[in-house]
């Protein structure tokens, strides 16, 4: 608690050097800090509330003064929220401490709990989108590498038998497509291959597989035609 507590006073910029003349930013290591606390908090059991840590470290992540309100970091940290709601939804944790009962053995599948995460979820995804659209207004690129980012989250942790997280993922995959660099792309072409491995043996995958390819085929056609109008006017 007490060091979720001392981020809100995490500064903006920090002095490596001793040298006030090559301050750096604090954003990177901001952000290795706080996923070292997540990793954390898998495993704290919580006595005193459903998700409260968890609810002490979003609300301090939202109010963070060192951040600007659009900050990439920002963003990322609330991908990673949604990763670490996934973990807690998990019957059984990835890992434990010896002799400390965690939360899948505290709360493990009581329908509150689960209840809970799900609005959780649904909550830091609206707000995650709203982030992507406001930066798509002035950095369509950055947009794109983020949205992939969510993509590749989502494609690790969410429930591709839904429907809704099957169409979001691929909404996902077309705005990575719409502005994507090379670099974005080439990432995308790798979780692109996930999937069509996770395919050959995940139905939800290979459905979602299918509807990328299908996407790509239409934007292939599309592509030609335009070229072939454009030869020809």
């Amino acid at each position: 608690k007490t060091a979720i507590t001392i981020l809100s006073d995490f500064p903006k910029s920090i002095d490596l050097d001793n040298n006030r003349n090559k301050l750096v930013s604090s954003e990177k290591y901001l952000l290795e800090v706080v996923s070292h606390i997540m990793s954390t908090l898998i495993i704290v059991p919580v006595n005193s509330g459903v998700l409260y840590l968890f609810n002490g470290l979003q609300n301090v992540i939202n109010q963070l003064r060192c951040l600007e309100d659009g900050s990439e970091t920002k963003i990322l940290l609330s991908m990673n929220l949604l990763c670490l709601l996934s973990t807690y939804y998990q019957v059984s944790l990835p890992y434990h401490i010896p002799k400390v009962e965690s939360n899948d053995v505290l709360y493990g599948c009581d329908p509150n709990f689960l209840n809970e995460i799900n609005q959780r979820l649904i909550r830091i995804i609206e707000q995650i989108i709203q982030q992507l659209k406001e930066l798509g207004n002035s950095n369509t690129k950055r947009q794109s590498s983020l949205a992939l980012e969510l993509l590749n989250r989502l494609v690790a942790h969410a429930d591709l038998t839904q429907n809704a997280c099957t169409k979001f993922a691929l909404n996902l995959w077309n705005l990575v497509q719409l502005n994507g660099q090379v670099d974005t792309l080439k990432f995308a072409n790798r979780v692109r291959l996930h999937i069509e491995t996770r395919a050959v043996h995940d139905a939800s995958f290979k459905r979602l597989a299918e509807l990328i390819a299908l996407n790509n085929n239409n934007e292939e056609r599309t592509s030609r035609s335009s070229t072939t109008n454009s030869l020809t006017e």
